[in-house]
């Protein structure tokens, strides 16, 4: 609830100080909509929406969605991926991991992360299914329904005509 697709964030012509860090972007400009940050890959603006949440709240999404800590998969070799605890975050380390850098995911992690997506913002536990279950896992609701779909919509922009045009099916 904090931004819409269509809030508007300076994205400084391509570079911004945050401490004594410039983050960059590949294109520069200057104002960017939320949906054009996300289908352009604007490190700048992701960097000003995350200061916008701020470490906290971030950093508690990204637990939600089950970074920092183990699935339960029936998975040899299995890890936490790197996720280090909100209060240890500088405001370079919040603009860092705001475009998906100074933390690590998992491929398994990652997964359930689109998988709330898909299912309008519900969080069901990852599985590997050799017989279906009858009393499937409980839910738990990360984002809002029309949250999720936005951002489904802008992120299949990005194949469409932003950064991933190389990725469309």
């Amino acid at each position: 609830g904090m931004v819409t697709p269509e809030t508007i964030y300076d994205c400084e012509n391509g570079r911004f100080r945050v401490a004594d860090v410039t983050i960059k972007d590949v294109h520069a400009s200057q104002e960017l909509s939320t949906a054009d940050i996300l289908k352009d890959s604007s490190n700048i603006g992701m960097t000003k929406i995350g200061l916008d949440l701020g470490a906290k709240t971030y950093w508690e999404y990204l637990r939600r969605l089950g970074f920092g800590q183990k699935l339960g998969l029936p998975l040899p070799g299995q890890n936490t991926g790197i996720l280090r605890s909100a209060g240890a975050w500088t405001k370079v380390d919040l603009a860092a991991a705001s475009f998906g850098q100074g933390f690590s995911v998992t491929l398994p992690q990652l997964a359930q992360a689109y998988l709330c997506l898909i299912n309008d913002g519900i969080m069901r536990p990852l599985r590997l299914v050799l017989r279906p279950e009858r009393d499937p896992a409980p839910e738990v609701r990360v984002f809002k329904r029309d949250v999720a779909r936005t951002v489904r919509a802008i992120l299949g922009q990005v194949v469409e005509g932003g950064t991933g045009t190389r990725a469309r099916i």
